[in-house]
C-alpha cells in the first residue's frame, strides 16, 4: 500500500532562511531513493513563513527507510536548532491512487 506524508510546519523568522537551505539540501537525494513516488516542499501563498511537506512512497517500509538515511540525520540535527512555532505532520496509508481530471 502506498504511504503519504503531509506536514505543515509554522517557522519563526529567524528560522525561515535556514530551513529554506536546509530543505534544499535534503530534497535531490530524498528523491533518488528506491520508492520514492514524490517528495515535494512548498510554501504557502497566504500565511508567512510555513512550508508544507508531501511526500509519497511506495510503501510503509520505504518511508521508514528513508527516515534512517544520513540526510534525513542530517536535517534534523540542524532543524533542532530552528524555532517552529507550529506542526502538525500526518501519515496516510492508501489502498487506492487514481488521477483527477482537470
Amino acid at each position: 500500500m502506498t504511504t503519504v506524508v503531509s506536514a505543515r510546519f509554522k517557522l519563526h523568522q529567524d528560522s525561515w532562511e535556514d530551513y529554506l537551505e536546509a530543505a534544499r539540501i535534503i530534497i535531490p537525494p530524498t528523491r533518488k531513493e528506491e520508492g520514492c513516488v514524490h517528495y515535494g516542499i512548498t510554501l504557502d501563498l497566504i500565511e508567512d513563513h510555513v512550508i508544507w511537506i508531501t511526500e509519497e512512497w511506495e510503501s510503509e517500509e520505504h518511508l521508514m527507510t528513508h527516515l534512517g538515511t544520513s540526510h534525513v540525520s542530517d536535517f534534523l540535527q540542524k532543524a533542532s536548532g530552528f524555532q517552529i512555532l507550529d506542526a502538525e505532520v500526518k501519515k496516510y496509508t492508501v489502498s487506492e491512487v487514481g488521477t483527477i481530471d482537470v
